[in-house]
């Protein structure tokens, strides 16, 4: 495994985007591209999961379901942040802006990348400033 090499000055524009961590209240989404250009700390999105992908695999898999046309967006929600200088925040969720069902975005991550948790909407409210088309739906995946 390559030793992580993070954009310390990319990493720090995105923690002052997504503002105060500590705050369980709120949680702030972010972009694909804002998430990942800069991140290559394994440990920062599906360390879980038995394949172990590294963040530019983590990317591209997003980044082909976002191509879908069903698809609207794909958003990154930043739950946490250790500290450290070789570490990128932390997100256990990511959210589809799709006009498809739940079931069909766990059919495009496949048994590979299956999340603990998935849900329609947005129960917890860390959405708000998604913009959801009409016709399109919010459908959250959650992994442990």
């Amino acid at each position: 495994m390559s030793e992580d090499r993070i954009d310390v000055t990319k990493r720090d524009a995105l923690l002052r985007l997504v503002g105060h961590l500590q705050d369980v209240d709120i949680r702030e989404d972010v972009s694909l591209e804002t998430f990942f250009d800069g991140n290559d700390d394994g440990a920062s999105i599906w360390c879980n999961l038995d394949c172990e992908p590294r963040p530019d695999h983590v990317m591209c898999v997003l980044m082909e379901i976002r191509a879908r046309p069903e698809v609207h967006d794909v958003r990154i929600i930043v739950t946490q942040f250790d500290g450290g200088d070789d570490a990128w925040p932390f997100s256990d969720k990511i959210v589809f802006v799709t006009s498809a069902t739940e079931a069909d975005v766990l059919s495009w991550l496949g048994e590979a990348y299956a999340p603990d948790d998935h849900w329609t909407g947005d129960p917890l409210g860390y959405c708000r400033s998604i913009v959801v088309p009409a016709g399109h739906q919010l459908v959250t995946c959650f992994w442990d």
